[in-house]
């Protein structure tokens, strides 16, 4: 309900967390995250404020779903996630073949823009955006929002394969 609640209004858990917090309701993206996978019960003043927010009705909450039916629903809703992620990523692969023909084309861009390391040429680039994606974003995106290692490793795989396809489809699969 909550999830489903929060995606039709296009918000997303730091916004409903904001929401929440004017209400007077502090609840973290962790703790959002998991009532909406339903491994964090909701007491009912939690319940009334996310309803008041999310503009459904406490009757909605006590509909049980059937497991099967949330597993179709969540499973329908991970396709969909999936394919959007594959579009962007897609487009990413575009951007980042375009930012390296002009760095390979004029590689004096390079020495206009500041860096902890100074990369010499288009794969140090993408040498150099790796490295910051992964220190500013992949340990705050894959934190402990995870039960354990071995699911946010699962997790990890499937985006990777995700990411791998999109860059393939861009740009056709490695010849190796």
């Amino acid at each position: 309900m909550v999830l489903e609640s929060r995606r039709a209004l296009g918000v997303s858990q730091k916004e409903l967390s904001d929401a929440l917090a004017k209400e007077g309701l502090i609840l973290d993206n962790s703790a959002i995250s998991r009532i909406e996978k339903g491994t964090r019960a909701l007491r009912l003043s939690e319940a009334i404020v996310l309803a008041r927010v999310l503009r459904f009705s406490l009757a909605e909450f006590e509909e049980a779903v059937p497991p099967a039916e949330d597993f179709a629903r969540r499973r329908k809703s991970t396709d969909d996630a999936l394919e959007i992620a594959h579009r962007a990523l897609t487009v990413a692969a575009d951007e980042l073949s375009g930012l390296a023909f002009v760095v390979e084309g004029h590689p004096e861009v390079l020495r206009d823009v500041t860096f902890d390391d100074q990369p010499a040429g288009a794969v140090e680039l993408m040498d150099f955006l790796v490295q910051k994606w992964h220190s500013n974003f992949m340990h705050n995106a894959l934190g402990t929002r995870f039960e354990s290692e071995e699911l946010r490793d699962a997790v990890r795989r499937v985006l990777h394969a995700v990411a791998t396809t999109a860059v393939d489809e861009y740009a056709g699969p490695d010849d190796e």
